[in-house]
């Protein structure tokens, strides 16, 4: 790595915190991303900044990377620093404003995956969902691994730009405008990766926690979430007829448990009560329809309409 510029930390005062970093505001007004020490390797540090500047160039509306630096000997990335606040603050503060916002981030959504992006700076989704599918290969069967492999084998590849974390902490309204932050997960895909982190964010997350936790972990009720996800699927999708959108959400909550058994080494802290109840799960209504499913999918698409 090449030698980098060393921020100086005084004054620098400390303005959120991350599972593997801080955020700085710096005295030159802008914010430094600070990775903890051995938390995250160099490389995957060096390859989240290339996507930043990456993204920012290719139209994402993401606030501007500027470089890689070290702050008290810590790898961290400079961003420009946004006056902006999040979708899971506005909304829990008012949700009259519900199909406001969520309408703009369906469309948002729609307007990244009409992004391509450059395969020789993102990585393959499928890619990172084949090796996350291998990370749990201590909870399941090879054969249960097996099965994973071939179901995210089933989701078209496609070059779209995928943000990798599309939910309500990392959609932040600006003047009136709406845009992203944290790149660390973008690559290219099909554009139901982010469809799912949407999804797992709504009705999923419902389904696999009880009411306390949901509201802990998304900052709103469940009639809330309801609602939000209610929004969205039609906005994203621009589908209104109720069994269309049943269908929809069918291949989806599917799909979803996919991601979720995918995530069990990577969410932190994750009980293992909560780790056994996912491996059971995926037992009874994951595994023994793979094969169903992927025919379904060859006949009806990812959305089946």
């Amino acid at each position: 790595m090449a030698s980098l510029r060393e921020i100086n930390p005084d004054g620098c005062t400390v303005t959120g915190h991350g599972r593997n970093s801080d955020v700085y505001s710096l005295n030159d007004g802008r914010i430094a991303k600070v990775f903890n020490k051995g938390t995250v390797p160099d490389e995957e540090i060096e390859n989240e900044y290339r996507k930043a500047v990456a993204s920012y160039q290719l139209g994402v509306p993401t606030p501007r990377c500027y470089e890689l630096a070290r702050f008290r000997g810590s790898l961290c990335i400079i961003y420009e620093r946004i006056e902006a606040r999040n979708l899971r603050e506005l909304i829990a503060e008012d949700n009259e404003r519900i199909e406001e916002l969520i309408g703009m981030g369906a469309e948002l959504s729609r307007n990244l995956h009409k992004i391509r992006a450059p395969r020789d700076i993102f990585p393959s989704m499928a890619e990172i969902y084949h090796v996350r599918a291998d990370s749990v290969s201590d909870l399941f069967t090879s054969d249960e691994v097996e099965k994973l492999h071939r179901l995210i084998d089933s989701i078209p590849e496609g070059d779209t730009f995928v943000h990798g974390d599309y939910h309500r902490g990392n959609i932040m309204l600006r003047d009136g405008e709406l845009m992203v932050i944290d790149m660390a997960d973008a690559a290219y895909g099909h554009p139901i990766y982010d469809v799912l982190s949407t999804y797992m964010y709504g009705p999923f997350i419902i389904k696999i926690f009880t009411q306390e936790a949901a509201e802990k972990l998304t900052g709103w009720t469940p009639k809330i979430i309801n609602r939000v996800w209610d929004v969205f699927v039609r906005n994203y999708f621009g589908v209104y007829d109720k069994a269309v959108i049943e269908r929809i959400e069918d291949n989806l909550l599917f799909f979803c448990i996919l991601r979720y058994i995918t995530f069990l080494h990577i969410l932190p802290g994750l009980p293992e009560e909560m780790i056994r109840s996912a491996v059971s799960m995926a037992r009874e209504v994951l595994f023994p329809f793979v094969d169903e499913r992927i025919e379904t999918v060859k006949k009806g698409g990812l959305y089946g309409f």
